[in-house]
């Protein structure tokens, strides 16, 4: 129970349930919302930051009354059961004081269940000129749900307090934009706990997984160390520490990293790569064409830049007229050598096409190798039947 503000910690990335003493029972219900307010607002003397991840819980008067009252009568009654001899109780007058006392016990009980009936959650107040308010919560209707309290008290409060977040709702709140590039993951994190525009959360866990899903979307990328000019401008030191489209261990998770805002991103990136190939530039190689029987001449092929740029993993092949802008630009190709996980990746990378394409027809070559030998029964089970119901034309060898 809290008896004083200072006693509620603060700056903590969890959700805090405030369980008020009896004191708060003989409150009237302004006193008792415009104290509840104050703690909202002060811890002590000191202003208080997180505001987003606090619940009071109040006791009621009448439960309490009840609770004292028949504590006085059980402890009267124990009393004189352990007097018995003083007071030479028959046998029938000690089951009828014992009788008394346990229901004195059960009525004491179930005061102490129903003792605290409401749970007071500051939310956001847009119709007010006060920006937060407390909505009162009905603890009684949860009763029968479980014996104990705090289970009791999360579970009315699941429709406001949440144990996950989606990457959509992530993204919508995080502030990044192409006007504001970046955003320190720790703020983020914290941003969640102090202001009651953000949804309320359990801990921080739905947000770290949130945040590392959108990097793996490339809804965000992330970077573990970032200069911040004078004008509040980031500076990407190193692009090449940059990570999207992928998937981020834990153990390579900083939250005192930076997410960046995916077009600035590759802004950054095309601006990376140019400046290497400046370094180490290219040079555009000619083709001539094999002949194919007597019938066929040699011809020369288009002319083409084969770009493989210093720590890239992709080889561009491109014609020189597309180049230096004389042709446009009609089909791209992708040839990639993947392993599973990469393949999960790649098809998240592929959803952007359609966007600027009239048509898009994909090709998969995929290479199995057994660890001891392929069953064949096994094969065409798991394989090529759920290939055949899903209609995917193919061609499978087995060698």
């Amino acid at each position: 129970m809290a008896k004083y503000s200072s006693r509620i910690p603060d700056n903590l990335t969890k959700f805090i349930v405030v369980y008020l003493d009896e004191s708060w029972t003989d409150k009237s219900p302004e006193t008792l919302k415009a104290d509840v307010m104050n703690w909202l607002e002060y811890r002590g003397n000191n202003k208080r930051t997180y505001k987003n991840c606090l619940a009071f819980v109040v006791p009621n008067h009448q439960q309490m009354d009840k609770a004292r009252t028949n504590a006085r009568t059980y402890g009267a009654i124990t009393s004189l059961i352990e007097q018995k001899t003083k007071y030479n109780f028959s046998v029938e007058d000690l089951e009828e004081l014992k009788e008394k006392q346990r229901n004195a016990q059960n009525s004491i009980k179930a005061a102490v269940e129903r003792l605290y009936g409401e749970i007071l959650l500051p939310i956001r107040h847009r119709e007010s000129e006060h920006p937060i308010t407390l909505q009162s919560i009905d603890l009684q209707a949860k009763l029968n749900t479980s014996t104990n309290l705090q289970e009791r008290v999360l579970a009315a409060l699941r429709n406001h307090v949440f144990a996950s977040l989606t990457v959509d709702k992530l993204v919508s709140l995080s502030g990044i934009t192409r006007e504001r590039k970046y955003r320190l993951v720790n703020d983020l994190i914290n941003s969640f706990f102090q202001y009651p525009d953000y949804p309320k959360l359990l801990n921080e866990q739905p947000i770290k997984k949130a945040i590392l899903e959108a990097i793996n979307q490339g809804k965000f990328a992330y970077i573990p160390h970032l200069t911040i000019t004078s004008n509040n401008d980031p500076i990407v030191d190193n692009p090449e520490l940059i990570s999207i489209n992928k998937e981020i261990i834990n153990n390579e998770f900083d939250i005192q990293g930076y997410l960046l805002e995916s077009e600035y991103t590759r802004e950054v990136r095309v601006d990376y790569r140019a400046k290497k190939e400046e370094i180490n530039p290219t040079k555009p190689v000619t083709y001539t064409e094999v002949k194919e029987d007597e019938s066929t001449t040699v011809s020369e092929s288009p002319k083409v830049y084969n770009e493989k740029p210093t720590g890239s993993s992709i080889e561009r092949t491109i014609l020189v007229d597309i180049k230096e802008g004389r042709q446009e630009a009609k089909h791209y190709r992708i040839n990639a050598k993947l392993n599973a996980q990469q393949l999960f990746q790649l098809m998240t990378i592929l959803q952007n096409l359609p966007d600027k394409s009239s048509q898009v027809d994909v090709r998969i070559t995929v290479d199995a190798y057994a660890k001891t030998k392929f069953d064949l029964q096994w094969i065409r089970n798991v394989i090529e039947e759920p290939l055949d119901e899903a209609d995917i034309q193919s061609e499978t060898s087995l060698k």
